[in-house]
């Protein structure tokens, strides 16, 4: 492919080849159209609001999935969220110990209760807040969980003959009951089979009941509790480098603006005339497909689903299908060195940075909708994603595979259809500021988060698509993209462990 400047829109290469004067490619060309027609323009448009509409109700709305009820037999694993907040928690109070003052150690306690409460939502999960209640020394706190955990399930108002009703497990009642005579008699009351059972079912729950009793240096009661103090000291340390970078991020967005007003900051990306349809319908596709994915995934093994996940990215090449070449698809989708490989790396360092004020800002917006819209009984659970519940226990294999979606196929997917394809489409007819918010819309409510966290989703994928519209190539934002997925996985490997 010949060497285009950085800012040639997509398609211009025959200008560049037919202008043999000493100025070709001096001045700006005249934009050119991507292929494709107007009613591609609105079919694409129909099966993206379709299929986005689909995602973000089954993400929202749906509860359970497909399979049929079944009566559980045995405990389920517990949720990364729950599991991650009962370590927070633990780890709270134990700090909060070491105040003098019993009224903070108290109030502290009643706070990580509270929020546990709120994120019980299942009979494992009431039965696992007991035990860690019964840690806290609040056996009535405890005792109101068992019974809420042995309760028959309640009569719905319009009765379904064909519906089946999930009766309590008798392990549930068997649970309850050794946790009683924990909270009531002690541990030592338990016999070993018991202490077993609960050890097999609750795990790390029911190991912190089990040493409640020990001395804080017993080495038992030691190992116990680090788990939990390393998801606290990851949780404040997190938060401080992320104040840091905010305050170094907020410096470098004011520089970079005063740059832009003063011409100094050279936009590289250049948009195509508008009508086109090819990147629309590419990105159509491309939800089509991954829809069709995640239908399916549940019947297929994990490698099938692999394999259906990666091939994805050929819809990429549909645009060359449709009649465009491939220096049209290269620029339309930033597949190009910008202006070398380390730069472009570097500017997504910056880029990244710089927007990190705009992410705070929308993390507080997610906090006020929270509050706003918390039931009135109790905090409600907070957003999670399915890859919190995968860390847990993880193999290598498993963990390999984490930091291969997230930081490699993420990264390259994403970036590819909503920063590349979707965003050129748009800046066709829209400005710069405009494109980067709908496709970071887009990105945000088709993420398994929840609405909650659509905010910060959104302004993560703004500042990815203003990348774009600086830098003109993919590399930046893809960087970003990777080093932020990474971090969070990160993360949730080291407390989750």
């Amino acid at each position: 492919m010949e060497n285009l400047p950085p800012n040639t829109p997509a398609g211009h290469s025959d200008h560049f080849e037919n202008d043999p004067g000493p100025n070709a490619g001096a001045t700006r060309p005249q934009k050119l159209r991507d292929p494709g027609s107007m009613g591609m323009t609105a079919l694409s448009w129909l099966a993206i609001i379709c299929v986005v509409s689909i995602i973000v109700i089954s993400n929202n709305f749906v509860v359970g999935g497909g399979a049929p009820a079944t009566a559980q037999t045995a405990p389920s694993s517990t949720s990364g969220i729950f599991k991650l907040m009962g370590r927070y928690a633990v780890g709270a109070v134990e700090v909060a110990k070491m105040s003098p003052a019993q009224e903070q150690v108290d109030m502290a306690t009643d706070q990580m209760l509270e929020q546990l409460e709120g994120m019980a939502a299942s009979r494992d999960d009431q039965l696992r807040l007991a035990l860690v209640a019964a840690n806290f020394d609040r056996s009535e706190t405890a005792l109101e969980q068992l019974d809420l955990a042995t309760s028959a399930p309640e009569e719905p108002d319009v009765i379904d003959e064909t519906a089946v009703t999930p009766e309590v497990p008798e392990y549930v009642f068997k649970d309850a009951a050794r946790i009683r005579t924990l909270i009531e008699s002690g541990s030592e009351a338990l016999t070993d089979e018991d202490a077993a059972a609960l050890r097999d079912h609750h795990g790390w729950f029911a190991e912190v009941a089990l040493t409640s009793n020990l001395e804080d240096n017993d080495p038992a009661r030691e190992a116990v509790i680090a788990p939990a103090m390393r998801v606290l000291y990851l949780v404040l340390g997190l938060a401080t480098v992320a104040l840091i970078a905010v305050i170094i991020g907020f410096v470098i967005l004011i520089v970079l603006f005063v740059r832009l007003m003063g011409g100094k900051l050279r936009v590289r990306y250049a948009p195509p005339a508008p009508g086109g349809s090819v990147y629309l319908e590419t990105f159509a596709l491309f939800l089509l497909g991954f829809i069709g994915m995640a239908s399916v995934a549940d019947y297929l093994p994990s490698i099938a689903v692999e394999i259906l996940r990666w091939s994805l990215l050929l819809i990429l090449f549909w645009p060359l299908v449709r009649g465009a070449s491939p220096t049209q698809l290269k620029y339309a989708l930033g597949w190009h060195r910008g202006e070398g490989v380390m730069k472009e790396l570097g500017a997504g360092i910056v880029g990244y940075l710089a927007g990190l004020p705009i992410v705070a800002l929308s993390v507080l917006l997610t906090l006020v909708l929270s509050a706003i819209t918390a039931p009135a009984e109790g905090p409600a659970a907070p957003p999670s994603h399915p890859i919190v519940q995968s860390v847990g226990g993880a193999s290598l294999w498993t963990v390999i595979s984490l930091y291969l979606l997230a930081s490699v196929w993420a990264p390259l997917t994403e970036e590819s259809m909503f920063r590349g394809a979707l965003f050129h489409h748009l800046r066709g007819t829209f400005g710069a500021v405009f494109s980067a918010l709908l496709v970071g819309f887009i990105f945000a409510v088709i993420h398994p988060q929840g609405i909650l966290l659509v905010p910060p989703l959104m302004a993560l994928g703004f500042n990815f698509a203003m990348m774009r519209e600086w830098r003109g190539s993919l590399i930046a934002p893809m960087f970003a993209h990777g080093v932020h997925n990474a971090i969070l996985v990160t993360a949730l490997i080291v407390a989750m462990s």
